[in-house]
């Protein structure tokens, strides 16, 4: 257990290392106004997604050609938001008076695209949301709404690509327990338990699982953990990504 003097310590580390990264980024912040200044755009008129692009992409187009930089990322801004208000959720959600124009030009929606999955919300949120996701792979790029992508006024949404390895484990077990029916708490105990401990501990489901699957019960306790993947019927869980 730490000491009382260590806690403060630890305490006062914390409050230096959020102080260093509000300066950096107020630092960062008056470096993209500068820099809409001197190439002609009044920061009233640059949409607010175009912003946020810049600031989090700043450490690259800082050694771009700054004009050509800025007017891509304004026009990638600009095309997204177009995109945003052709999306059928979107609409509805203005319909209904859950969204307001102005709160979509301020938090626009977008697709953060990685390896193996989709965020879709406003940037700041798929950023702070999905940036930490290792299962998701490295992020590949951001994407304007397609017309039937799905999009919450409220939520978050993780449209995962059949590539990713999270979502296979998912499925997977869920099709373990489909399959065992009443015995479907041993994937539970798989999760919960070694590899030896299972074995041990209920050696006694080894005929359930053989008639089951065809497997042993070391090779379902890999299967259940997702160490291991197995064929079996797809089963329509979401909606898929236009790209797909």
């Amino acid at each position: 257990m730490k000491s009382r003097k260590e806690r403060e310590e630890h305490e006062r580390a914390k409050r230096l290392i959020t102080l260093a990264r509000y300066r950096c980024a107020l630092l960062r912040i008056r470096m993209i106004k500068s820099a809409l200044e001197r190439n002609g755009y009044a920061e009233n008129n640059v949409p607010a997604l175009a912003k946020q692009l810049l600031f989090y992409s700043a450490p690259s187009w800082f050694a771009q050609s700054e004009r050509s930089a800025i007017e891509n990322t304004v026009a990638l801004a600009r095309k997204c938001i177009a995109a945003a208000f052709s999306n059928a959720d979107v609409q509805r959600a203005i319909e209904r008076r859950l969204m307001t124009v102005t709160e979509i030009y301020r938090h626009t929606p977008i697709a953060l695209e990685f390896e193996h999955a989709a965020s879709v919300s406003d940037l700041g949120t798929c950023v702070s949301c999905s940036g930490t996701k290792n299962s998701f792979g490295r992020c590949i790029g951001l994407s304007p709404l397609d017309v039937e992508t799905p999009c919450d006024h409220e939520r978050i949404l993780y449209l995962y690509r059949r590539t990713s390895p999270y979502n296979r484990r998912v499925e997977q077990r869920a099709y373990l327990k489909e399959k065992l029916k009443k015995h479907r708490t041993l994937v539970a105990l798989a999760m919960r338990n070694s590899k030896s401990e299972f074995i041990r501990d209920h050696g006694a489901t080894a005929e359930i699982i053989e008639r089951t699957f065809r497997m042993p019960l070391g090779q379902f306790w890999r299967v259940a953990r997702g160490k291991e993947f197995i064929e079996f019927p797809n089963w329509p869980v979401q909606l898929l990504l236009p790209f797909e």
